[in-house]
């Protein structure tokens, strides 16, 4: 039914996604996912935004997420956890090492199809992790809330 109502969607509506809705947009924009994560954690921790550079504490409960290494169809890498470590992931049964130097995927905007995702969750808090929610659709999305003002000064 999701995909279905992505493929009815797709460049005609702006879509949003948190945690499997991010990795829904990555697979179906020809990404490749980590379906097994070890060692991630679950909770809050801290993101750095690419384009910004401020860090952001957001909770997180996923075990599977976007591979860093295949990105795809002109997305761009919002934001990554702040922290590199290196774990272990499973993908098609085989222990895969995800290595240094490039923390995990934490949100993507992808604007040929006009989906942004998030790993995180927004609505499990903290306050910042929901606030850094809305500063991306605001940023990504910035004629809903031109639209919104209008409609309140009418």
């Amino acid at each position: 039914m999701e995909v279905d109502m992505y493929n009815a969607w797709v460049g005609k509506k702006k879509m949003l996604g948190v945690c499997r809705g991010l990795q829904l947009f990555a697979a179906l924009n020809d990404g490749k996912l980590y379906q097994d994560v070890d060692g991630h954690g679950n909770g809050n921790h801290t993101v750095t935004d690419m384009v910004t550079g401020l860090r952001h504490i957001v909770s997180s409960v996923h075990h599977q997420m976007v591979r860093n290494t295949h990105v795809k169809k002109g997305a761009v890498i919002i934001a990554i956890a702040s922290e590199s470590r290196d774990k272990k992931y499973m993908l098609n049964g085989l222990e895969q090492s995800h290595g240094r130097g490039f923390g995990d995927i934490e949100a993507m905007y992808y604007p040929d199809t006009l989906s942004l995702g998030v790993q995180f969750h927004p609505e499990f808090g903290p306050v910042t992790c929901a606030n850094y929610y809305f500063e991306l659709i605001d940023r990504h999305f910035p004629e809903e809330k031109a639209d919104e003002e209008g409609k309140q000064g009418s």
